[in-house]
C-alpha cells in the first residue's frame, strides 16, 4: 500500500484503474507528492544566502 500511494502520489500524466475502488485511490492520491531531485538538491546546498 506504501508502494501504491508514493507510485500514485509521484505521477504527472497517467494512471491506470482497474475497478472503481482503484479509480477513487487514484483519485484521492494522485500528483500529489514532490519529486525529488538530485541535481536540485545539489544546487540548494551551493546556493548563496539571499541578500
Amino acid at each position: 500500500m506504501r508502494q501504491n500511494r508514493s507510485t500514485v502520489g509521484h505521477a504527472q500524466s497517467f494512471v491506470g484503474a482497474r475497478n472503481a475502488h482503484a479509480g477513487a485511490f487514484i483519485r484521492a492520491h494522485f500528483g500529489g507528492r514532490k519529486r525529488y531531485s538530485v541535481t536540485q538538491g545539489i544546487a540548494d546546498k551551493y546556493k548563496p544566502p539571499a541578500i
